[in-house]
């Protein structure tokens, strides 16, 4: 069987986490969770899709260690 990977570029990354995260926002369980946390959604938006784009597509865009951030 064939793969097919339709995350391949950053369009298509950026599609889905905002798509993603548009649908956790609107939640009513999870969305007042994200949102009383994450205060600059754009910036969140494009700090997650670089992560995914560096561990997806092997760029280099993403700073940041996810892992030490959990730690606080």
């Amino acid at each position: 069987m064939e793969s097919t990977n339709l995350l391949n570029n950053r369009a298509a990354i950026d599609l889905l986490v905002s798509t993603f995260y548009a649908k956790v926002r609107a939640n009513n369980l999870l969305g007042p969770i994200f949102n009383s946390v994450i205060t600059d959604w754009p910036a969140h938006l494009t700090h997650i899709a670089s992560f995914w784009e560096t561990n997806l597509l092997r760029s280099s865009n993403y700073k940041g260690n996810p892992i030490e951030n959990t730690k606080k």
